[in-house]
């Protein structure tokens, strides 16, 4: 279906196909055009979006174009078991940020905005206290921690979630009616009992950068 392109927002790890989608959990198909889906479209994407979403539990969402317009929504839930009937609800992407937000520094050290080398500290609040985010063995490395430290997670900033680690820092995380400032945030990972190191000698993946 050339005529069609398909905008498929998740991150592919694994696939397969079950078979057809029984009536009981078909998908439903918001069409906001005067174009509807191919049946054999259709069918495609009902399997492939309920399969996804069931192995990996997790929300898929599909949008599909014609021409530049929008013609269709159509979605699942496989943490429910179920078809996603409200396409107006905020889509949680969570880590998939991390790569909107490295692209945009990636665009402003092409504009001359600063480098990689760049210590991090120069480019953030400096009314905020860093001091004891990077302390290993009495040595704080904080004034070391370049902006591709960040961007590769080995700045040895601790993160400021830790799952399992404490209860009430898991309740606070996992509320997401609550709103953390950027301050919020260094002040959650001062807190962490988790260990150090050197920024550079080690990859550790952590929230914080």
């Amino acid at each position: 279906h050339s005529n069609f392109m398909v905008v498929l927002l998740f991150l592919l790890i694994g696939f397969s196909c079950k078979g057809p989608i029984t009536e009981k959990n078909e998908i439903i198909v918001e069409n906001q055009s005067l174009s509807p889906l191919p049946d054999s479209l259709k069918t495609f994407l009902d399997t492939t979006i309920r399969d996804m979403a069931m192995t990996h539990k997790v929300r898929m969402l599909v949008k599909v174009e014609k021409d530049g317009k929008m013609a269709s929504y159509m979605g699942y839930d496989g943490r429910k078991d179920s078809a996603i009937i409200d396409f107006s609800l905020p889509f949680e992407i969570g880590s998939t940020t991390k790569m909107f937000t490295a692209s945009a520094i990636l665009q402003l050290i092409e504009q001359g905005k600063f480098d990689l080398e760049t210590p991090f500290k120069t480019l953030l609040p400096n009314d905020i206290s860093y001091d004891g985010l990077a302390m290993v063995n009495g040595v704080d490395y904080i004034d070391s921690i370049k902006v591709y430290n960040l961007l590769n997670h080995t700045s040895g900033m601790p993160d400021y979630f830790i799952a399992g680690s404490d209860e009430e820092e898991i309740a606070k995380n996992g509320d997401a009616s609550l709103r953390f400032s950027f301050n919020d945030l260094i002040s959650l990972s001062k807190k962490s009992s988790k260990e150090r190191f050197e920024p550079g000698s080690k990859f550790e993946y952590s929230n914080i950068n």
